[in-house]
């Protein structure tokens, strides 16, 4: 098997179990689970490259909680760190993660050169996969935010009740992470 190519099975499958847990568990402790998991991952895939997207998804993460943590308010009782609700933070680190992982599978084999046509890539994983993610956990794992409940979903899904500034955010974040990855010369490890 390619290297590139080596932990692609086990790239996915991890990520679909992690996800399908969110609607068998408690969505934040499997969350913590994942946030513990995916550097031993790494470090078990011998992978360190990935360390630092990792960590910047992260950052990006905290920054984004940090602007818009009053928006946030499940009908469960979520655990919360100095005012900031862990779910959503350690949801999209590990969500902009796992689609960089996707991604980065497929940018060399469809030869996408240049920060323009890797950002369009990029995107064709990160939105449908948001998308998809927002509604199954809306609407199959009642995972509701309901301090944003009574604003409008996007019409495509039924998903995103937010503000307007909150849905055009998220529509945001992926191409904002990528473009952090890029800027910062972080390097793919399946190249």
């Amino acid at each position: 098997m390619a290297p590139q190519k080596r932990f692609l099975f086990a790239d996915k499958l991890l990520i679909i179990v992690f996800f399908i847990a969110l609607g068998l568990f408690r969505p934040d402790l499997v969350m913590i689970v994942g946030l513990i998991i995916t550097p031993l991952y790494l470090s078990w895939t011998k992978r360190p490259l990935l360390y630092k997207h990792f960590i910047t998804a992260t950052l990006l993460a905290i920054a984004w909680l940090i602007i818009a943590h009053s928006q946030y308010g499940y009908g469960q009782n979520f655990i919360a760190i100095a005012g900031l609700n862990i779910f959503p933070l350690i949801a999209w680190s590990l969500g902009l993660f796992a689609i960089y992982i996707i991604y980065s599978y497929w940018e060399n084999s469809l030869q996408a050169t240049g920060y323009i046509k890797q950002l369009g890539l990029f995107n064709l994983f990160y939105i449908p996969l948001l998308l998809t993610a927002e509604t199954v956990a809306y609407k199959l794992f009642d995972i509701h935010n309901i301090q944003t409940a009574q604003y409008v979903s996007l019409p495509i899904c039924d998903c995103l009740h937010a503000p307007v500034w909150m849905q055009i955010s998220y529509i945001l974040m992926g191409p904002i992470y990528f473009s952090a990855c890029y800027f910062l010369r972080l390097e793919n490890p399946h190249k």
